[in-house]
Parts: C-alpha cells; structure tokens; sequence
C-alpha cells in the first residue's frame, strides 16, 4: 500500500470490519475508492450524515459529493460534464487489462494534471458553506438539503463568502427548508 499511498493522504474506503484490539479493516472494492485529491474535506457532525443508498453523489451544480457516515463531507468539480469519458473513468473500465497498480498510478497521473476552472471552485465553496450552514442549523445533510440550500443562497444572490455570516446562513438555510421539510 505505501507505493500507492503516502501517510496523511486522505482516502475513501468501507469499513469492513472491526478487530477486538480497537483496529480497523478498511475495503476499497474498485478505483471509485482510494486516495482524494482536488477538492474540499468539510467535517460536520455524524449524526447530520445519515445512511444513504448512496454516498458518493454528483450534484446539478457541477459538484461531486462524498457523504461519510463519519461526518466528512468531500466535495470535487464533476470529472466529466460535457458527457465525455475522463482519464479516471478510462482507468476503471480498463482496470481488468493493465493491472491495480498501473491504474492507480494512471489516476494519480490524472488528478495531478487536473485544472479546475474558477466558476467549479465557486460552486464548490458555495456547497462548502451550504454544508456548513445546514450544519449549524442542525439539518440533515443529504443531497436534496444540500441544493436546497444552494438553490436558496443563489437565489438571494449571495456570494459564497456571505455564507459564512452566521445571521446570513441561518436565513439561507430558512429560505431552503421548504424544499427539504
């Protein structure tokens, strides 16, 4: 694993199982799983992140979305928007020919070559402070809450930076609930 990873690297991974001396086995079954790179870790509550048939999500706004039962919430520009097959996606369908290690090394290749244009870094600081503000108004956090509240903020034409007001993420989140009650 240390050709692959690197301590500090932030991954995503099943929790397979647990060990009697407080241990953890982690399962990454495909390249869908593995190291995260080129987005956002928020971190908010596990009770806010309920179980969900799927937690790996892509949000209308152009924002992939990672829900951990953990409370980490990781979010990413959409790889492909044009429709178009990616240098990861790539990866994963031709996985079974060159081996896990050599795709590993292909994604890292790509995720390193990556660009994130402005308006992607916008509507992902925007679903950021969404996130956050459902947070501190103690709102599930589920893909519907979270377009909700971006849908909302949008709508009262707020800058991504305006979310972090208190006052003013408190009435995003009143503007949204709506939507989600």
């Amino acid at each position: 694993m240390r050709s692959m990873l690197s301590e500090g690297d932030l991954v995503s991974s099943d929790v397979h199982s647990f060990h009697h001396d407080g241990g953890i086995v982690l399962h990454a079954r495909s390249l869908k799983y593995g190291k995260l790179s080129n987005g956002c870790l928020v971190k908010v509550p596990p009770s806010l992140v309920p179980r969900q048939q799927h937690h790996f999500v892509s949000l209308p706004c152009q924002v992939d979305a990672v829900l951990g039962n953990n409370g980490f919430v990781w979010l990413t520009a959409t790889l492909a928007a044009d429709g178009s097959r990616s240098a990861v996606d790539v990866t994963v369908h031709e996985q079974a020919e060159v081996g896990v290690v050599e795709a590993v090394e292909a994604r890292k290749a790509a995720a390193a070559a990556r660009v994130i244009e402005a308006a992607a870094r916008m509507n992902i600081a925007r679903v950021r402070n969404c996130v956050l503000a459902l947070a501190q108004a103690s709102v599930t956090i589920t893909p519907l809450t979270i377009m909700a509240a971006f849908t909302a903020s949008e709508s009262m034409q707020l800058a991504p930076k305006d979310l972090l007001e208190p006052a003013t993420a408190l009435e995003v989140v009143e503007a949204a609930r709506p939507a989600f009650a």
